[in-house]
């Protein structure tokens, strides 16, 4: 089970990267990437509980931590400070985190999106003649005037879902069955 474990994560991180390649290149995360993960975890848990490597507590648990994440992440959509895609896949990604980690996990994710937020402010008042000649920048940061307003949050949640992979806090806990 262990080894299905070690899978599954590392293709809700591989997911999770390909959404915030996507969101550095366009400031847009599509849906597919958020459904992909939380669809993902649904097999993953039935088997799971259903060999007893996880307990059903566990796993609503869990669910109740990504309704936490979605809850929040709704309001910060409604004031401006999270775009829809990062709600969602940032939600997928709480199906995944382990009961009793997703604080933390979250604060590296808001960390980890204040430090992008600070590199974007820094490239945007440096003069542009400095960077018009690298790559990086002409690839990865559009140059359209909204993408200069917004900030490619998918990065910090992929940064943050590494991070959980990293350090065993994503995917189900495995463990005996409960007695």
């Amino acid at each position: 089970m262990s080894i299905l474990m070690t899978w599954a994560g590392a293709a809700v991180v591989l997911l999770t990267a390909a959404a915030a390649l996507q969101d550095v290149a366009s400031r847009h995360i599509a849906n597919g990437f958020s459904v992909a993960v939380a669809a993902l975890f649904v097999p993953v848990a039935a088997l799971a509980v259903g060999l007893g490597a996880a307990s059903l507590a566990d796993v609503g648990w869990m669910a109740a931590g990504a309704l936490a994440v979605f809850v929040a992440g709704t309001v910060l959509f409604a004031v401006g400070m999270l775009g829809g895609g990062d709600v969602k896949l940032l939600t997928a990604v709480g199906l995944w985190i382990r009961p009793g980690a997703l604080p933390e996990i979250l604060v590296i994710i808001v960390v980890a999106g204040g430090l992008l937020s600070l590199a974007l402010l820094a490239l945007r008042i440096t003069p542009v003649k400095i960077f018009e000649k690298q790559t990086f920048v002409a690839a990865c940061f559009t140059n359209d005037q909204e993408s200069w307003h917004t900030v490619p949050y998918g990065l910090a949640i992929a940064l943050g879902t590494l991070a959980a992979w990293l350090t065993g806090a994503l995917g189900l806990p495995i463990g005996p069955a409960p007695g």
